[in-house]
Order: C-alpha cells, then sequence, then structure tokens
C-alpha cells in the first residue's frame, strides 16, 4: 500500500495541482512546496508555519523517550530544505496535511 502512495505521489509530484503553503485545509492530490522551517516532531515538519505530518512514518512524539532525538534527527535531515509534498490526505481532527515529501534533488 505505501508503494502504491509513494508512486502516485511522484506521479502528482510531476503533474499536480501546487497550491500555496499558506493555503489551508489542502485536498489529497494537491503539492504543497517550500523551504522547511523545521521539524516540529520526529515525524512532522514545518512549511510556510503549515504543520505536515510525513505520510508512512511514526517516529516518537516528543513527549516519549527518545522523541527529541527523533526530532532533531529529522531537523538535522531537513531543515533548511526546498521539499514538494504530495497531500495524501487531510486529518480534520488535527487540522494538518500528511503528505509525501521529497527534496529538490528528487
Amino acid at each position: 500500500m505505501r508503494s502504491l502512495a509513494l508512486f502516485a505521489a511522484i506521479l502528482f509530484l510531476a503533474h499536480g495541482t501546487i497550491v500555496s503553503a499558506e493555503a489551508r485545509n489542502p485536498q489529497a492530490g494537491e503539492i504543497i512546496q517550500g523551504v522547511v522551517e523545521k521539524a516540529y516532531d520526529g515525524d512532522g515538519i514545518v512549511i510556510n508555519h503549515m504543520k505536515i505530518r510525513l505520510f508512512g512514518i511514526d517516529a516518537f512524539e516528543n513527549t516519549r523517550p527518545r522523541g527529541p532525538e527523533a526530532k532533531k534527527f529529522l531537523s538535522d535531515l531537513v531543515k533548511g530544505t526546498f521539499v514538494r509534498c504530495v497531500v495524501h490526505e487531510f486529518d480534520v481532527a488535527k487540522n494538518r496535511p500528511n503528505a509525501v515529501c521529497i527534496d529538490s534533488a528528487g
């Protein structure tokens, strides 16, 4: 299932609708792009003040043991990097998109 989602994301990255990261409630298939400001935990990033959960990644929360370590690892990996994210679904309960993201290198 994750392979299918990744394949779909790659197709959308080539042909999807790009939305502003300031847009709230982006829909599945839309693309959010920008420079990663920070990681807010081990499986989430912030682009233009919008929290985006990385689809298919499950890391410790900040309040759990090793959570801060997971956040630092992700931050060191992506902070300051330009990324394109394809929205997989919008989590209404947490008011943020779940997305598959790649960096500008592809």
